[in-house]
């Protein structure tokens, strides 16, 4: 939660998409990944927070 509370103190909540730099930021994501990530789902925040959600669930989830 405090991730996702960080995205919106960092942009208006209108704002639906992330610029690279701040979605690299509050991942805290290389520019090279967040990069692939940005060009393969596009710059939609709410694309962007579930596949982060996903992968997080992903990593966590193994043992």
């Amino acid at each position: 939660m405090e991730t996702h509370h960080r995205a919106t103190q960092l942009s208006s909540p209108n704002c639906e998409i992330y610029s690279l730099d701040e979605f690299a930021m509050v991942y805290d994501l290389s520019g090279k990944r967040a990069l692939q990530l940005y060009k393969r789902f596009g710059p939609m925040r709410s694309k962007l927070d579930t596949l982060m959600l996903a992968i997080r669930r992903s990593r966590n989830s193994k043992p």
